[in-house]
């Protein structure tokens, strides 16, 4: 089995979470026939075999959740009964709903998906190219292999930033800039260059793999000359098309109050470079004797995601479809991309004071029934007899 085939059987479920059927099942026969270079009658095999396994699962799963349905219920009446005690009862669900997330996490945490580095190194090798390519110490470019299904490459995120490759989580944004700017035959080089795209991997008439250095990538962060505005998606896409990156921005007319008032841009001599990179934080120096527009290569998601200058919280925008953009003022300045969703963390200590408030609730629970048993009994005093 292929590692292409692997990466795409693995990305099914999410696929067939609804039943597979019509034209849903037709796409994926479609994309397993891609993968499978050509031969549609396994493919409709492999299809039609992920339908009787994803019924499968069904089944099991209702079958399990009725036995802790019942067992559930079966638990309450003895309670109501009296026939098991708080504490009794307290351990009992403790121990079911330990069970239950015991099961249900062993499916995506078995002891087989821990493998050691070295063994993975075993299987997914690096090539020549790879190699090459890996020795750049740049923190922050990518790598876009032509050679490869766009949607479904697993190979090259092993050892690079990639442009492509399979996600379950891919934002609708950016599908859309695949399969209308680089899913072509040719690809945009515009796009290419304002995703920072420094190699371009291809392959001979031999099937053996080359490099491309592309020279006009635009780097991790730039000043533009300046913007077009676009009224709608549809415009802003057909404007990415064929443009300048480099000198030009192309910004939705929604964020024009946030650079339209203020003039910019006429520094030559104008620089912002990466200074600091990690996934979730990004330190930019930046100095200018004018205010100036940067475009920063890195997706535009504002779920979260927060730019501080010099340490207090600015507003940005999105430019080119996909990437992020904000008003640099003059002078020299720390700009900083920081992801702390506070969501998240908010309903992280929910969680928690949820769990503290569980745990005291039983042990409350358990310590009274404690003390219930412990006193004695008071014997009633029986009246005495006259005469």
């Amino acid at each position: 089995m292929t590692v292409e085939l692997e990466a795409y059987l693995g990305a099914v479920p999410d696929l067939v979470a609804e039943r597979i059927a019509g034209a849903r099942q037709a796409l994926i026969v479609s994309q397993l026939t891609q993968v499978l270079k050509g031969n549609n009658a396994a493919a409709t095999n492999i299809a039609n075999a992920l339908v009787r396994d994803r019924e499968s699962l069904e089944r099991a799963d209702a079958l399990r959740s009725l036995i802790f349905i019942g067992l559930t219920f079966g638990l309450l009446w003895a309670f109501i009964k009296q026939k098991i005690t708080v504490r009794v009862l307290s351990i009992a669900f403790f121990a079911l709903i330990l069970i239950d997330l015991w099961q249900i996490d062993k499916r995506y945490l078995r002891d087989s998906v821990f493998q050691d580095k070295q063994d993975m190194d075993q299987v997914i090798k690096p090539r020549t190219v790879d190699e090459f390519i890996s020795r750049d110490p740049d923190p922050d470019f990518r790598v876009f292999d032509l050679t490869a299904p766009i949607k479904t490459d697993t190979y090259n995120p092993f050892f690079h930033k990639s442009i492509s490759g399979y996600s379950a989580a891919r934002l609708k944004r950016y599908d859309e800039l695949i399969d209308n700017q680089l899913a072509t035959n040719p690809p945009n080089h515009d796009v290419l260059d304002m995703l920072n795209t420094k190699y371009v991997i291809t392959t001979d008439t031999s099937h053996n793999y080359n490099m491309v250095t592309n020279p006009t990538a635009c780097g991790h962060a730039w000043f533009v000359k300046s913007i077009k505005i676009a009224k709608d998606a549809d415009e802003e896409m057909q404007a990415i098309s064929s443009f300048a990156p480099k000198d030009e921005a192309i910004v939705d007319q929604r964020y024009k109050k946030l650079f339209a008032s203020k003039p910019f841009g006429g520094d030559p001599n104008a620089t912002i470079k990466l200074v600091s990179y990690n996934p979730d934080h990004l330190i930019y120096q930046t100095g200018s004797t004018v205010p100036e527009v940067a475009v920063f290569s890195e997706i535009y998601y504002d779920k979260g995601w927060t730019m501080k200058i010099d340490g207090t919280e600015q507003p940005y925008f999105r430019a080119d479809y996909v990437l992020r953009a904000a008003l640099i003022p003059v002078g020299n300045h720390k700009v900083e991309f920081i992801f702390h969703p506070a969501s998240y963390y908010t309903g992280e200590k929910i969680s928690l004071a949820g769990s503290i408030l569980l745990v005291l609730a039983i042990g409350g629970a358990i310590y009274t029934e404690t003390r219930k048993k412990g006193r004695p009994e008071t014997k009633k005093k029986t009246p005495a007899k006259k005469g």
